[in-house]
């Protein structure tokens, strides 16, 4: 007969052993030899400028009209380059703006400006921003008068209640923003299962990134992009062949995909593959490619995903 001791270290001995193997049934592992680059340590990004995006072929916009009420600018037209922010305020004499929490407004990438419109005489703390998605210069008047040209970033005006802005296409970007000069990598991995910490991530995280891009539902195991993300499947990328993937897209590749498709999620055909590579196109206009692993032992099913983005 056992000491009652003994028994005892026995027992917590297999509780730990079975927790250990339920905690490491939970998750997918780094798969072997897939010829990925490494991650770099963390804190190596640290200090590093928002990213800026990238640059594509834009055609020119209608000319757009604009009421400041005092409050908010009413779009006379409604357009998909026109997309409200919120109310946010000039901090301090720096000029930073900020949100209404009184956060720094993230700046955007090349291919969005934002425009804050202030009241006149609020010292800056009534302010009205938008976001106006597009690459190509932008000419601003306002009540008939000509305020500014801007190629990107941000524009800040003041006006009065009853104000009108109008902006007006002036061309497309210079010339040097066109070329596409060296990026810097971010290279993210993830295990999404039932009890992963993950949920939304942005793979463009150690970079500076500013919106998340993948999402991971805890419940029905369903991987899908959000926030205008979007990813594009190919055979060419070995999606749907057995073995293990060696070759990965590039940047040049991925740039030159076709519009239409481009999708939000893959279908459940295509998640049957041992592995699956595909081309992303990130919420802030950056290119990359995702090598997903699926674990379909657990339920939901478990994935492997590896993210590589070329973030500029």
């Amino acid at each position: 007969m056992k000491d009652p001791a003994i028994r005892g270290t026995t027992a917590i001995s297999l509780l730990l052993l079975t927790s250990s193997l339920a905690l490491g049934a939970c998750s997918t592992s780094r798969p072997a030899s897939y010829g990925l680059p490494e991650r770099p340590p963390p804190g190596v990004a640290a200090g590093l400028e928002t990213p800026r995006g990238h640059i594509s072929f834009q055609p020119p916009f209608l000319p757009i009209s604009l009421e400041f009420d005092g409050q908010s600018l009413k779009a006379e037209l409604e357009s998909k380059i026109i997309t409200p922010i919120g109310t946010v305020k000039l901090g301090g004499s720096t000029g930073e703006v900020l949100k209404q929490d009184g956060k720094p407004l993230p700046a955007e990438p090349a291919d969005v400006t934002q425009l804050i419109v202030c009241q006149q005489g609020s010292n800056g703390q009534t302010c009205d921003a938008t976001r106006i998605n597009t690459g190509r210069k932008i000419t601003v008047e306002m009540n008939g008068k000509f305020v500014q040209e801007v190629e990107r970033n941000r524009i800040v005006i003041h006006a009065s209640p009853g104000s009108s802005v109008k902006l007006t296409d002036n061309g497309p970007p210079s010339k040097k923003d066109d070329v596409r000069g060296p990026a810097r990598a971010d290279i993210e991995e993830f295990d999404f299962h039932a009890t992963s910490p993950d949920t939304d991530v942005d793979l463009e995280r150690s970079q500076g990134g500013v919106h998340a891009d993948l999402r991971y539902d805890h419940v029905t195991g369903v991987l899908s992009m959000i926030n205008g993300a979007k990813l594009a499947p190919y055979d060419v990328y070995s999606w749907s062949k057995p073995g293990k993937p060696t070759d990965y897209p590039g940047e040049a590749e991925c740039l030159a995909v076709e519009q239409d498709k481009w999708v939000e999620r893959l279908d459940e055909d295509q998640l049957e593959s041992e592995h699956i590579i595909v081309c992303v196109k990130t919420s802030e206009g950056d290119l990359g490619y995702l090598l997903i692993v699926p674990n379909r032992e657990l339920k939901p099913v478990a994935y492997f995903v590896y993210s590589y983005t070329w973030v500029r």
